[in-house]
């Protein structure tokens, strides 16, 4: 399943792990939060709590967008970001703590059993002409002003008595780097921005990988699956539970434990496939082309070498076309999606082939050349011309006349940039360029490359 409005950044867990597998390992504590709910007769759970918050929120966000007082900005984030996290369990116990930059004032501070710091809740509030991703902000000061009781020694201005620049001279992700650098550092930094979020981990924040979460898209849908994975990822007995086990350390173990399984899995099906291509490039050049094989034209390693680079091909076109965000593969385009992308042919794995004709043919052969050679060569949409604008221009034609040269369209049209790599340049698989496999033979390495194994019975 898509978690939109859960951004996965640079695989803060697998993508495979949070869309298909988070579900079932946060399922446990969703069901224990709905019984506690009955137990207590008219509460809600709190991925219910956060839906509940959805009118609320918005009217906030137009509130915001009205205020330009920073101390107002502040205040107005600081009441929307505590009904927030009251519902996801934290209580609101503002304090401050001090960076190289200066003092940074928190919503909350967890610990761990032995006092050691675990978790910091740490608002960031734009200014009126600066919104944005919230770790690119730096933190204003009147967001100290809104913090109960502050210490009286507390220091609001930005400049420093070493005449240098305080908070205000940083972002907010330099100071969360200054935060897991200091010698008693916390694991979790939250962050809450106007409407994103994002959680970043100590063990992993070198790497940048984080989970960011979009307040407007998770509210605005109110899609259940998506509030339970963000009630579960973000709530306090995920991240720091009173007692037991953090549930975000079962999760990491979850993600890692399928990521190897899913390697191979992979290894598996990659074996195999190479096998049926090696198999069928055989069996067609001496049945279809009556041609002699080893001796003579390949030998049984180059055969396989290129039956591998035909698999790495399928598998590059897997990852570009699950990864929109990388920009190669135009998905948007209905042209490409529906007449060419290899999503497409996915979605005949569970097609059965019912005739001689079906199984023997080259159609899935012929629809995956085409889409390698498009993306060695690249596409023009300049160069394209819809077919609805060819069949009117052929209506419009008397009859007898020449066609003429016609005006070029862009309508339903993508582009893809040549990739001119050695994983698809032709002259790399001589071999195979001179046989064509059937449509039941690359029907099975399809499904082999999109389903897992079967396990036990």
């Amino acid at each position: 399943m898509t978690m939109i409005g859960i951004e996965n950044v640079h695989e803060f867990y697998t993508h495979h792990y949070l869309a298909a597998i988070l579900g079932n390992d946060i399922r446990p504590m969703v069901a224990r939060w709905q019984e506690q709910a009955k137990e207590q007769g008219g509460a809600r759970p709190p991925h219910r709590r956060l839906s509940n918050l959805q009118a609320d929120f918005f009217r906030y966000r137009d509130r915001l967008e009205r205020l330009k007082a920073p101390e107002l900005r502040a205040r107005a984030h600081l009441e929307m970001q505590a009904a927030l996290v009251d519902a996801l369990g934290y209580g609101l116990r503002p304090t401050h703590r001090h960076l190289p930059a200066g003092p940074l004032p928190l919503l909350a501070e967890l610990h761990r059993a032995d006092g050691s710091p675990l978790l910091w809740i740490l608002p960031v509030v734009s200014a009126h002409d600066q919104p944005g991703d919230p770790l690119g902000l730096p933190l204003l000061p009147e967001q100290h002003l809104v913090v109960p009781d502050p210490p009286r020694d507390l220091d609001l201005d930005p400049i420093t008595s070493d005449g240098s620049v305080g908070l205000s001279g940083h972002t907010t992700e330099e100071l969360v780097t200054q935060a897991f650098g200091l010698d008693e550092p916390p694991r979790f930094v939250l962050v809450l921005g106007d409407t994103q979020w994002v959680l970043a981990d100590r063990g992993k924040w070198a790497e940048q990988r984080m989970l960011r979460f979009d307040w407007v898209e998770i509210l605005g849908r109110r899609e259940d699956a998506v509030l339970q994975a963000a009630a579960a990822l973000l709530h306090r007995d995920t991240l720091s539970p009173e007692s037991g086990s953090a549930l975000i350390d079962a999760l990491d173990d979850s993600s890692h434990r399928h990521a190897f399984e899913v390697s191979e899995d992979l290894k598996y099906a990659l074996r195999d496939s190479i096998e049926r291509l090696g198999n069928e490039a055989i069996r067609y050049r001496r049945q279809v082309s009556k041609k002699k094989i080893f001796n003579e034209e390949i030998h049984g390693d180059e055969l396989a070498r290129e039956c591998l680079r035909y698999m790495y091909r399928i598998l590059f076109m897997l990852y570009i076309e699950a990864r929109p965000e990388l920009g190669y593969a135009p998905l948007g385009a209905e042209a490409y999606r529906l007449g060419y992308s290899f999503e497409r042919l996915r979605d005949l794995e569970s097609v059965e082939l019912q005739t001689e004709e079906a199984r023997q043919g080259y159609y899935i052969h012929e629809s995956i050349e085409r889409l390698f050679d498009m993306v060695y060569g690249g596409t023009h949409p300049e160069a394209q011309e819809s077919i609805d604008s060819l069949l009117s221009q052929e209506a419009d034609r008397p009859a007898g006349s020449q066609s003429t040269q016609s005006t070029q369209s862009l309508h339903r049209t993508f582009r893809l940039v040549p990739l001119r790599a050695h994983i698809f340049d032709p002259s790399r698989t001589p071999f195979l360029n001179k046989v064509r496999f059937r449509n039941e033979v690359l029907l099975e390495v399809i499904r082999q490359m999109s389903l897992s194994r079967p396990q036990g019975k």
